[in-house]
């Protein structure tokens, strides 16, 4: 099978629209967290100032305000 085909079977992308998609991503982050645009960034991200290591930024990833645990074993014994 030739790329093109590989693709196609599994429904994918380039390899090279991909690193775009992703650059594409980047710069609206940078331009988010900059100001460039009219976007307040906390309202998606929180930004931490342990451990920069040198940068400027770091993202937190926030956890789920929800116990999922709890309803998904539920959810999960009621269905059998």
């Amino acid at each position: 099978m030739s790329y093109q085909e590989r693709l196609q079977f599994l429904h994918l992308t380039t390899l090279e629209t991909r690193h775009i998609h992703g650059d594409l991503i980047g710069v609206g982050l940078f331009k988010i967290f900059h100001g460039f645009e009219e976007i307040d960034s906390e309202l998606f991200f929180q930004k931490s100032d342990l451990g920069l290591r040198g940068r400027e930024l770091k993202l937190v990833k926030l956890r789920a305000r929800l116990d999922i645990r709890k309803y998904f074993s539920v959810s999960v014994c009621r269905c059998r």
